[in-house]
C-alpha cells in the first residue's frame, strides 16, 4: 500500500497535470494528511475526514466553509478509493452544502434615471439603446430582391423560404429571387 502523503501527492500532481491549479485544495489536502498522520492514521475514515473538517485552525463554524473542507477530503477519497479498497468515502450529507448568497439590490425606474443623469454629467458619452431612446420610425421598405423602393411593398417575406425555394422574395409585389433553388 501507498502511503497517505504519497497519495495525496500523486493526486495533486496528477490533477495540476490536467490543468487544475489546486492553490486552496491542495493547502488543505495536506492539512488533512497532517491531521491523519498525528491520530496516527494511514487511511481515510468518514470520521477521520469528519473531525478534521470541523476543527478548523481559526474556529469558523459557516456551514458552508466546513462543507468546502469536507468535499476536498470526499473528492481525494474517491480517487483513493480505487488504490485501497480500505478508504471510506465521506457521505454527502455529512456536511450539508447551501448556498449563501446576497441579496441583489434591484434599481427602480427613478434610480435608473438618475444614474443615467449623473453619468450625462461625467462627460463621457452615453450609449443609447431601445430600452431609454424613443421609438425608431416606421422603417421605409424596399424589395428585397431589386433593392428599389417599393411602397406598396410594405410586408416583406420573413421566411425561410425566402432565398432558397426559388418562390418570391416578396409577399406583396411578387419579385422572384433571382438566385437559384
Amino acid at each position: 500500500m501507498i502511503g497517505l502523503r504519497a497519495a495525496a501527492e500523486d493526486y495533486l500532481a496528477m490533477r495540476r497535470a490536467l490543468g487544475f491549479k489546486l492553490t486552496t485544495q491542495a493547502r488543505q489536502l495536506r492539512s488533512f494528511v497532517d491531521y491523519c498522520e498525528n491520530h496516527d492514521s494511514d487511511r481515510i475514515t468518514s470520521d477521520l475526514a469528519l473531525a478534521w473538517a470541523t476543527h478548523t485552525p481559526h474556529d469558523s463554524s459557516h456551514d458552508a466553509y466546513l462543507a468546502r473542507r469536507l468535499m476536498v477530503v470526499r473528492i481525494f477519497a474517491r480517487h483513493l478509493k480505487t488504490l485501497d479498497p480500505a478508504t471510506e468515502i465521506p457521505p454527502e450529507d455529512a456536511l450539508p452544502h447551501h448556498k449563501c448568497r446576497i441579496v441583489p439590490y434591484l434599481y427602480g425606474p427613478g434610480e435608473i434615471v438618475a444614474l443615467i443623469a449623473a453619468a450625462a454629467t461625467n462627460g463621457a458619452p452615453i450609449r443609447r439603446n431601445r430600452v431609454f431612446s424613443s421609438p425608431p420610425a416606421a422603417p421605409a421598405w424596399t424589395c428585397i430582391t431589386s433593392g428599389a423602393p417599393s411602397p406598396g411593398c410594405s410586408t416583406p417575406r420573413r421566411s425561410p423560404h425566402r432565398r432558397d425555394s426559388g418562390g418570391p422574395d416578396c409577399m406583396t409585389c411578387g419579385t422572384a429571387s433571382p438566385l437559384p433553388p
